[in-house]
């Protein structure tokens, strides 16, 4: 169809480019290079079982670690060898102490850095944690967490509600 001569097809495409153009083209989101987390949930699921919910930012995206990542810094004699480090608390009384497992609480996240050109990531990082006992019935715990970027750059501390497990 055309209206003074010019295809409406045509103008409604160059209209839509430049719309994509323009809007498409906002400011990019900037983050530091440290990983920024925050504690968003602990999901109880099965007694001695639970899933960690972190939220995280990071400016140059190089979160997470492949599976061939076994050497030098990396290497499983290393402590970055995990990337996510995780300590527990049992409440006592009024008091949180210190639950110290062996072997630790640690995690590899998985490589989550993005492809694009703009490397600043944001998102969730779940965590499943298995394999708790309990010395009761019931314990009342809290955790502390962080992590650390593939550039050795260690995030904040961030501390979880406490949570219940209770003996199967």
């Amino acid at each position: 169809m055309k209206i003074n001569g010019v295809n409406v097809l045509w103008r409604l495409s160059l209209f839509a480019a430049v719309a994509v153009f323009i809007f498409g083209c906002g400011k990019e989101e900037k983050y530091p290079i440290e990983p920024v987390i925050t504690f968003k949930t602990i999901s109880v699921f099965d007694n001695n079982n639970f899933t960690l919910t972190l939220g995280f930012t990071d400016g140059d995206g190089n979160i997470g670690l492949e599976k061939g990542d076994t050497s030098g810094v990396f290497s499983p004699d290393s402590v970055f060898y995990y990337n996510c480090f995780i300590s527990f608390y049992r409440k006592n009384g009024e008091q949180y102490e210190p639950l110290n497992f062996t072997p630790p609480y640690y995690y590899r996240i998985p490589l989550l850095t993005p492809d694009e050109r703009n490397k600043n990531i944001k998102g969730d990082i779940q965590v499943n944690v298995q394999g708790l006992t309990v010395d009761g019935t019931e314990d009342t715990l809290l955790i502390d967490v962080y992590i650390a970027d593939r550039s050795l750059n260690v995030s904040n501390k961030e501390s979880s509600t406490p949570f219940v497990l209770t003996r199967p």
